[in-house]
């Protein structure tokens, strides 16, 4: 499903996590409905610029839960850590965990020239950055 926008950032591109949700196949109807409040919520949230709805993208191998992918975009990694600390969010996962909800996540830092890029105020390529570092390591 595409990304659905709200806000946009005119100065640098916005901060995605992308999620791995494992689910029990019986409580595939919950962790739906889990999600939803959760993107509810999202959206309302300082900084908010997109999701996307959880997506089947298969099966354990071993463990045979279902597993879904979705992503949640912020203008920024400070607007982000807002809403994954905010009460709001603790409040609606509290109950979905203590039920067996989990989810791993993945964030996009691009190297570190997500940061110069914002301190300086001009586009620093990723490339460039990357080989400083492994040059100065």
């Amino acid at each position: 499903m595409p990304a659905s926008p709200a806000h946009s950032s005119e100065t640098a591109p916005p901060f995605s996590h992308r999620f791995l949700h494992r689910v029990e196949p019986e409580g595939v109807a919950a962790f739906l409905a889990v999600e939803a409040r959760l993107m509810a919520a999202a959206r309302r949230y300082p900084g908010f610029v997109a999701e996307t709805a959880p997506t089947a993208v298969g099966r354990e191998p071993h463990a045979g839960r279902m597993l879904y992918a979705s992503e949640l975009s912020f203008t920024t990694p400070g607007a982000f850590m807002g809403w994954m600390d905010s009460q709001e969010r603790r409040d609606l996962l509290c109950a979905a965990e203590r039920d067996g909800y989990r989810y791993e996540g993945r964030s996009d830092w691009e190297g570190y020239a997500r940061w110069l890029g914002e301190a300086g105020g001009a586009s620093v390529p990723i490339w460039k950055v990357n080989l400083l570092v492994l040059l100065v390591l």
